[in-house]
């Protein structure tokens, strides 16, 4: 068995190995997914999309994330 590279590795099988998503539900074309669980989602909006994300965005005056705030 062959070593797989990281470097090499579509990024979202590396997410889904790793647990950061998982499949939510199956079509017969294909799957929806999802962040798995609540912690990961905050983790993810407070790293990834206030950080990277909302500042390049052209307009931050609504965020499909906001939707998660209500929740917790």
């Amino acid at each position: 068995m062959q070593a797989s590279s990281l470097m090499e590795m579509d990024p979202r099988v590396l997410m889904y190995q790793a647990g950061y998503i998982t499949i939510k539900k199956t079509f017969s074309n294909g799957a929806r997914f999802g962040i798995p669980n609540l912690e990961l989602q905050k983790y993810l909006y407070t790293n990834f999309y206030k950080k990277i994300l909302q500042p390049i965005l052209p307009s931050a005056d609504y965020s499909p994330w906001q939707a998660m705030e209500v929740l917790t």
